[in-house]
């Protein structure tokens, strides 16, 4: 059974030899690691050679700088085994992860998928699987697993996170249906993944092994943290496709959905605003007659004054109201008013 680990880095000169060893130090045999350089322009190229000289089940291919999504499918155009394992250049594999992967997956051939345990930090996360592992099969990820992952139900026990790295992949299952990364985007590849593969999969084994060590090195610079200014347009692009591809099936009415995607606006305005100041104004404006934000808002019971003046601007379509609302200066006037405020108040305390 042979496993590909795919690697896609960028300027990872420095620390993507600690990833490396995790692979070639596995003592599972019947691998290959695929190392998909994105341009770097460090020395990521002479570190990972020194690999490809020494063994041979280590392939290195430099490619244009894409993005991570490229990279990743430049790897699976070239992949040579049954199973897929996706590993960041920040990240390691566990001591074992590849002879404990082959076991579960010989036990019980034509997995689509195995969602596997990580440590991360001072932590370990792993699936709801009562016991070492248990096979979910097709109805029961239909109904319970992947409404998770589009946010129809409490990311709970029937979560298997949104991460491409913590799940390994039959190679066969991804390429006859076409499941790629979508190399437009700059944010949340993982996620649509995962939510295309719980689409067509007909077998997953959850299982509570942790074989993957998730950000190794604390000081690297992750895309995740990063702000992009299609931040919220891809968000609710991606919420008004998943309404129009699984709206014959699941209920989008429900008060979950509505309050946590309503949240995740919220948050995405503020961050917008913040970020980007002025130009924060066109980033909405791009965004605020979408339909899915007036299903949302006209299904949620408004808690707060920000939700209150949120929800007005949307049905207004007024952007310069929601800028006005969260730009720092608003903030810092309201504290500066709060202080002076609760200075009087102390003042004529003293004096009373």
């Amino acid at each position: 059974m042979k496993l590909s680990v795919i690697v896609p880095t960028y300027n990872r000169g420095e620390n993507i030899r600690e990833v490396i060893q995790s692979v070639v130090e596995q003592d599972y045999s019947d691998w290959e690691l695929l190392l998909i350089d994105d341009g770097s322009c460090d020395n990521t190229e002479s570190v990972c050679n020194e690999f490809v000289q020494k063994y041979s089940r280590v392939r290195y291919f430099y490619k244009t700088n894409g993005g991570v999504s490229s990279a990743r499918n430049y790897g699976l155009q070239n992949v040579s085994g049954e199973y897929i394992v996706f590993l960041d250049s920040d990240n390691s594999l566990r001591e074992g992860a590849l002879r404990i992967l082959a076991g579960h997956i010989d036990k019980i051939p034509q997995i689509d998928m195995i969602c596997y345990g990580y440590s991360s930090g001072q932590s370990n996360w792993k699936p709801d699987c009562v016991g070492k592992s248990r096979l979910v099969e097709k109805d029961e990820i239909r109904d319970r697993i992947l409404p998770t992952h589009i946010n129809l139900l409490p990311q709970n026990t029937d979560f298997l996170q949104n991460y491409v790295w913590n799940k390994c992949y039959r190679a066969t299952f991804l390429s006859n249906n076409n499941i790629l990364f979508d190399e437009k985007r700059k944010t949340w590849e993982d996620g649509i993944f995962v939510v295309n593969c719980l689409d067509k999969a007909e077998k997953v084994l959850l299982t509570s092994d942790i074989i993957y060590n998730a950000h190794c090195e604390k000081e690297v610079d992750h895309l995740s943290d990063k702000v992009f200014d299609t931040q919220l347009k891809q968000y609710l692009l991606d919420e008004s496709e998943f309404q129009q591809r699984f709206g014959g099936k699941f209920n989008f009415n429900n008060q979950h959905y509505c309050r946590s995607n309503f949240n995740v606006v919220l948050m995405l305005l503020e961050k917008m605003v913040r970020t980007y100041g002025k130009d924060s104004i066109k980033i909405i404006s791009d965004v605020i007659s979408m339909p899915i934000l007036s299903f949302w808002t006209d299904r949620i019971e408004i808690q707060n004054k920000t939700e209150r003046i949120v929800v007005s601007a949307i049905r207004d379509e007024n952007a310069v109201k929601i800028y006005h609302h969260y730009h720092p200066v608003r903030f810092w006037l309201h504290n500066v008013v709060r202080c002076i405020r609760e200075r009087s108040l102390c003042l004529y305390k003293k004096h009373e």
